[in-house]
């Protein structure tokens, strides 16, 4: 009989491992299926906040194609508008332009007989001409005052004479000692 108690011992302890081992996998199988699950629920989330972007683009760009695109007749008209108001000012500039020229045309004949004036007056004449000559003097000076400073660097002897000086001095001296060691 103590056999059929160990036997059956034995048999309820193995149901247990296998009890214990399968809850043991039923534990992990249930993480691993949270964890999915999860996964599964970022997932869709992402998704929905994904659905909100494109449906915002999608309203922003019916707005663009409300605003923009099916108003072609008026942004013609604005156009049109635009562009008669530029050809009416580049009318008033022409205009402009034209008088300009005008009076620069008037101006430059004014400038033009003043300068004939000047030319015809005996006074500017000999202004012009000593001005001329005082050009003239101006450029002989610095030439004659450059040929002066070259030829002064030529015939500068001082050195030549300082150096022939020294030698006669020593030459002097030689003869000196010359004289007074044969004596």
């Amino acid at each position: 009989h103590m056999r059929d108690v160990e036997d059956e011992l034995d048999f309820k302890s193995k149901q247990l491992q296998n009890s214990e081992s399968t809850h043991m996998k039923l534990e992990a199988e249930l993480v691993k299926r949270q964890g999915e699950l999860e996964k599964i629920e970022s997932l869709d989330t992402k998704i929905n906040q994904e659905l909100e972007q494109i449906e915002a683009k999608m309203k922003r760009y019916e707005d663009e194609i409300a605003t923009k695109f099916d108003r072609i007749s008026d942004i013609q008209a604005l156009g049109h508008s635009k562009m008669k108001e530029l050809e009416t000012r580049k009318a008033n500039l022409d205009e402009r332009a034209s008088s300009f020229k005008q009076q620069v045309s008037f101006l430059k004949l004014r400038c033009d007989s003043r300068k004939q004036q000047l030319e015809d007056d005996e006074q500017a004449q000999n202004l012009a001409s000593q001005e001329a000559k005082i050009k003239q003097f101006g450029q002989q000076l610095h030439f004659l005052s450059t040929f002066i400073r070259s030829k002064t660097a030529e015939s500068n002897y001082e050195g030549d004479m300082a150096n022939c000086l020294s030698l006669a001095d020593q030459l002097n001296k030689l003869l000196v000692e010359r004289k007074a060691g044969s004596n």
